[in-house]
C-alpha cells in the first residue's frame, strides 16, 4: 500500500503558512508577500509553485472553520513518502 505525506496551507485575514506533516515530523513556514506587493495572491502562487516542484500535488481547495474565528482557506497536497 502506497503511503503519503501531506501539506495544508492555510491563509486567513492575518497570515498565511504551510503545515506540511513529513518524516521526521511536523513543520510551520510561513509564507510572506515580497516588498511592494498589494495583496497575498503573488506569495499564494509563488507558495503553491514551490511545492508542486517538491513533488506535492494538490488534492482539494477548501476552507478551515473554527468556532468564534474567522475562516481560512485552506490547500490541501499530498506526495509519495520518501520523494
Amino acid at each position: 500500500m502506497k503511503k503519503w505525506e501531506h501539506c495544508l496551507v492555510t491563509m486567513t485575514s492575518k497570515d498565511m503558512r504551510a503545515f506540511s506533516y513529513e518524516n521526521p515530523g511536523p513543520r510551520v513556514e510561513p509564507i510572506v508577500r515580497k516588498a511592494g506587493e498589494n495583496d497575498d495572491a503573488p506569495a499564494l502562487s509563488r507558495a503553491v509553485a514551490d511545492l508542486g516542484s517538491q513533488g506535492w500535488e494538490m488534492i482539494s481547495p477548501g476552507s478551515l472553520v473554527n468556532p468564534g474565528q474567522q475562516s481560512s482557506l485552506a490547500l490541501y497536497f499530498k506526495r509519495p513518502l520518501g520523494e
